[in-house]
Formats: structure tokens, sequence, C-alpha cells
């Protein structure tokens, strides 16, 4: 039988938390059109919402809703950079209200989607499906609404 150190239980836990958030990433980032929540996740994933909630948080440095939050908006922005509507784009990001679709993407964006839209730095990009840089074209105008 093996006994084992504070540290070496610490370190163990420390992985596991690690390998779960990692593996409830990429669930969100494959799953982001779906309703997801907290307590969603937290069943998918067999574990308590308060550890899932602190270990995601401790781990990621935002909560779970808004990583969640972040990623539905950035896919959103990159179809209203292929032309999409922000008007048919919402529900399918699994929104239930306009309304609230607006707000997480003002917060995230720092503007409403028609403005995001008009903005002429980045209208200049044309963008098809095969766009691998679509992702650095919303995080730059992200970054630079942040700093």
């Amino acid at each position: 039988m093996t006994i084992l150190t504070h540290e070496q239980k610490e370190m163990k836990n420390n992985t596991q938390s690690s390998e779960l958030i990692k593996n409830i990433v990429q669930f969100i980032n494959e799953n982001y059109k779906q309703p997801l929540t907290l307590s969603s996740l937290a069943q998918v994933f067999f574990v308590n919402r308060s550890y899932l909630s602190r270990e995601f948080s401790r781990k990621m440095n935002m909560t779970l809703m808004k990583y969640i939050k972040k990623v539905k908006i950035y896919n959103v922005s990159r179809e209203l950079l292929e032309n999409r509507s922000p008007d048919s784009a919402w529900r399918e990001y699994g929104y239930t209200s306009y309304k609230t679709f607006l707000n997480d993407f003002k917060n995230i964006m720092g503007t409403t989607p028609s403005d995001f839209l008009i903005n002429q730095k980045y209208r200049q990009y044309t963008v098809n499906e095969s766009d691998n840089n679509i992702y650095e074209i919303i995080n730059t105008y992200y970054q630079e609404l942040i700093s």
C-alpha cells in the first residue's frame, strides 16, 4: 500500500482537475450552439456544480458562463463576417431572447452586431468558409477593445 504525501495528493488532484477542464473546454468548443449551463455540464461530466465552477474559474481565470458566452459570440462574429444576419444567428446559438444575445455581444465585443459590421476597419476583410484567420481577426478586434 502506497501512502501519498500531501504534495503528491495535491499534484494528483491538480492533474485530474486540469484534465477535466480540458475536456469541458473541448466539449464547449464542439457544442457551443447548444444551450450550455453550469448544471448541464456538471451532469455531463458527473461532477458537483460548485467544484466545476471553482476549478474552471481557477484554471481559466474566468467563469464558466463567461467562457461559454465568449465562444458563442466569437462564433456568431465569424458568421456575421460571412454575411450572416444577426437576426437569424442568435436562436441557432442557444439564446432564448434577442435581448440576451445583444447584451452578451455588447459585453464581449464592446459594440452591437450592427456596429461591428459597419466598422470599416473590419469590413475590409472578405471572409469565406476556408478563411483560417477569422479567429485572429475577431480576437484582434476584441483585444483592441479591451486594451
